[in-house]
């Protein structure tokens, strides 16, 4: 299990104690509907985007059990779906299994199988699976996300449209069956984008290497770094910031001789600082930026870093096509 998410540990700002007790998504659960399948069916998702400088993260209402709704991060580089632990106890969910050692970005964590209950994002019905059940870091925001909306989840929908710009989460049709166990798609595949969730021109394709193992997906993006690569790197929106892992200083990313104090998945602490340098995502072409140096989950030369919202925010709206095997991003 890879929980990718990193973010800057004042993403969201401050806020006044009175804040911190309200609800990010306030009002009860909506009542729930299974999506009409077919051609351009969609159901969208209003989403809350925080943003503070260049760091970005989108939260979804996630209804469990018929309480909530709960913030949760929809979390692209976290390959199975989690609850944290304080929700959990609320709850009286019951455990399902022993606990084990999961990675995040520069850290380790114990998760704990969570039997799974009813729960559904916005109006549409999730189907019930184990969860695990983690700690997971506030994020900076005034009050802390009750969990992920991992890979697993987003992927039996075969595509999702995450766009930033108008606050939305698109889903094409219901939810749909798990894919087969350990397998990949090597993208572009022969299989459309939905056209509920296809973005308006102009738009370019990159392709990503969609890995189903188990339980587990993970989504893999080719990056350029100073002519160099491609490095496949964890697409995550569930980073608000982007980081490369310290392998990649043999390229000669410079240091900025700064550190800056970054959350993941079990732990908190202060991370290096690189420049980026002329940098892509397939053929486009990325603005130069800072990235945190951490060490990334999985990354024994296979995985070189995560792309994060801070990058997918800028492109207005992205499209995350699992079974195609591609990322689309607006306006290149």
């Amino acid at each position: 299990m890879v929980l990718a998410g990193l973010t800057f540990a004042s993403c969201g700002g401050a806020g006044s104690a009175s804040d911190a007790n309200q609800p990010i998504f306030p009002g009860r659960c909506p009542a729930v509907s299974q999506p009409a399948a077919g051609a351009g069916a969609v159901s969208r998702v209003q989403l809350q985007v925080v943003k503070q400088g260049q760091a970005a993260i989108a939260l979804a209402p996630v209804c469990v059990a018929g309480h909530g709704p709960y913030a949760f991060v929809v979390d692209s580089g976290a390959t199975t779906s989690a609850f944290d632990t304080q929700l959990v106890k609320e709850l009286h969910l019951a455990t399902n299994g022993p606990g084990q050692t999961v990675s995040g970005a520069n850290c380790t964590t114990q998760e704990t199988p969570t039997a799974g209950p009813s729960w559904s994002v916005g109006t549409v019905p999730l189907a019930a699976q184990t969860v695990s059940s983690i700690d997971i870091p506030g994020f900076g925001l005034r009050a802390s996300p009750a969990g992920l909306l991992g890979s697993d989840v987003l992927s039996r929908f075969g595509a999702v449209q995450l766009d930033y710009q108008h606050q939305s989460l698109a889903l094409p049709g219901p939810e749909g069956p798990p894919p087969g166990p350990d397998t990949a798609v090597h993208g572009p595949s022969s299989v459309a984008v939905p056209p509920g969730v296809a973005l308006a021109a102009p738009s370019t394709t990159v392709p990503l290497i969609v890995v189903h193992v188990e339980d587990e997906t993970l989504a893999l993006a080719p990056m350029q770094m100073r002519d160099r690569g491609p490095f496949n790197f964890i697409l995550d929106t569930g980073s608000s910031v982007s980081s490369v892992d310290p392998q990649l200083s043999s390229i000669g990313l410079q240091q900025t001789g700064k550190k800056h104090k970054v959350s993941g998945i079990g732990c908190r602490e202060e991370a290096p600082q690189v420049q980026s340098g002329p940098w892509s995502l397939g053929t486009v072409t990325l603005h130069p930026q800072t990235l945190q140096s951490v060490s990334v989950p999985g990354a024994s030369g296979e995985i070189s870093g995560l792309l994060g919202s801070d990058v997918l925010h800028g492109f207005g709206a992205v499209v995350i096509a699992y079974s195609a095997g591609t990322l689309v991003v607006a306006g290149r």
